[in-house]
């Protein structure tokens, strides 16, 4: 793993300047839902770059995340904004159905 601790704008510029079309998978914490680590692939069901939150900076207007390029299927990691700790899940990652979804009928469709 690198030392380089990045915000995830960084990581998706990043990724987007390298690749053509990419898929971005993102795992958020349950009680505040906060990003905790992210995929970034060109392809779905192939391996792409992983991002988890390492740590964080506290700001009176709120907190900015930086991540680290880890793998993270079954990670314990502690989420900086709540404190909330636990592994991160190693489920599947969306179909193409769920990811055409935008964001906010795909929380509907989680919440029901």
């Amino acid at each position: 793993m690198s030392g380089l601790l990045v915000t995830l704008d960084q990581a998706l510029f990043d990724a987007q300047r390298h690749k053509g079309h990419i898929l971005i998978r993102k795992q958020n914490c349950v009680r505040c839902w906060s990003v905790l680590a992210v995929e970034i692939t060109g392809k779905l069901g192939s391996r792409g770059d992983y991002w988890v939150v390492k740590d964080a900076i506290q700001f009176p207007t709120g907190v900015d995340l930086f991540y680290g390029r880890e793998t993270w299927f079954g990670n314990f990691v502690r989420c900086p904004k709540c404190g909330l700790e636990g592994r991160l899940p190693m489920d599947k990652p969306l179909n193409a159905e769920q990811i055409a979804l935008p964001k906010e009928e795909l929380i509907h469709a989680k919440n029901n």
